[in-house]
């Protein structure tokens, strides 16, 4: 049975890479721009949903460019340990400087909510197969 992925990513070609990573996995993806659809479609699919896979840096609202450099994917990981869904990262962080966002991700996955232990963080250029192969494993 088919997987639903959601993948919050603001960048159209990140979304094609990522969505394409998903769909040669077996599985089916969901396309989420910014943080407010992110945490919508979150919200919206409850249980249907297998997993997110997020990255770090993007708009929370839809149309501004004013906080396109923020970690709004912070939130989605942190609503996913919440609500005990897996939850993968999938960043260039050294190419937004922003090695400090480690610690808290490392932080939220210890969080007694949830149970898979570990929230996989790809940085390694917006590798998508690989950070897809580690959600779907947890």
């Amino acid at each position: 049975m088919k997987k639903i992925i959601l993948i919050v990513e603001d960048h159209t070609e990140e979304q094609v890479s990522a969505k394409q990573a998903v769909l040669e996995s077996g599985n089916t993806a969901i396309v989420a721009g910014n943080l407010e659809d992110g945490t919508r479609l979150l919200k919206q699919l409850g249980d249907n949903l297998f997993g997110v896979i997020t990255d770090l840096h993007y708009q929370s609202r839809a149309l501004s460019d004013t906080d396109a450099e923020k970690p709004n994917g912070l939130a989605i990981v942190a609503l996913c340990v919440e609500k005990g869904i897996r939850v993968g990262v999938c960043s260039d962080v050294n190419h937004h400087f922003s090695e400090y966002l480690k610690m808290p991700i490392q932080v939220l996955s210890s969080h007694q909510n949830y149970p898979f232990g570990k929230i996989p963080f790809s940085e390694d250029s917006k590798n998508w197969k690989k950070i897809v192969t580690q959600v779907i494993n947890l």
